[in-house]
C-alpha cells in the first residue's frame, strides 16, 4: 500500500524555476514545501487554505524551516473571487485531496481558472475510492473518469495522467 508522497508526485508536474504555483487546500503544507524545492531559486508557492489555523501553521513551518518562497493565505476557495489575487497570476495550481471534499466542484474549478494564466497547468490528485473506510465516504469520491469528464467543461484541456500512489490518481490539465 502506497499513499501519495508529495516529493514523488511533484516530479511529474514538470515545474520550472521561477514558476508561481498555488497549492489550494494546502492542509499541512506537504505539497507546498515539495513544490517550493522544485521551483527554486525564484519561484513562489502560495499555500491556500480555507482553515485559518492551518494557513497559520504553514506560515510558521515555513519560517521555522527557513523556506522563503512559501507564503500562506487564508481564503474561501468555494466563493467567487474568494482567493484574493488578481486574475491569471499563477503558472500552475495544485488540488491534492481537495475535490472529494467540495460540494460545488464547478465553483472551485471556475475560481482555479480565474487565477491561472492561459496555458497554465492544473494538477489534480484525488482518491480512487473509499478503500473500505480508509478514504473519503464513497458518495464523496470523484472518480478519475468523472474528473476527466467534468474538468474540461470548465475551460481546461486534459493532457495526461501520472502515478500518484496506490489509492490516488493524478491528472494534468491546462487552461484553454
Amino acid at each position: 500500500m502506497r499513499f501519495v508522497i508529495p516529493d514523488n508526485a511533484v516530479t511529474h508536474f514538470n515545474l520550472l524555476p521561477g514558476d508561481r504555483v498555488a497549492d489550494i487546500g494546502a492542509g499541512s503544507g506537504h505539497f507546498s514545501f515539495a513544490i517550493a524545492k522544485a521551483i527554486l531559486p525564484n519561484g513562489r508557492v502560495t499555500a491556500i487554505e480555507i482553515q485559518k489555523q492551518l494557513a497559520e501553521r504553514i506560515a510558521a513551518e515555513a519560517r521555522n524551516r527557513h523556506i522563503t518562497n512559501v507564503e500562506a493565505m487564508w481564503a474561501d476557495i468555494e466563493s467567487s473571487r474568494g482567493i484574493r489575487v488578481s486574475d491569471g497570476v499563477y503558472d500552475a495550481v495544485v488540488l491534492a485531496n481537495v475535490l472529494f471534499q467540495i460540494t460545488d466542484k464547478a465553483r472551485v474549478l471556475k475560481e482555479v481558472a480565474r487565477i491561472l494564466r492561459p496555458g497554465g497547468k492544473l494538477f489534480v490528485i484525488d482518491w480512487t475510492s473509499s478503500h473500505g473506510g480508509m478514504g473519503p465516504h464513497p458518495d464523496h469520491v470523484l472518480s478519475e473518469v468523472n474528473a476527466k469528464d467534468i474538468i474540461p467543461t470548465l475551460g481546461f484541456v486534459y493532457e495526461r495522467g501520472f502515478p500518484a500512489g496506490t489509492h490516488h490518481y493524478g491528472l494534468v490539465f491546462h487552461k484553454a
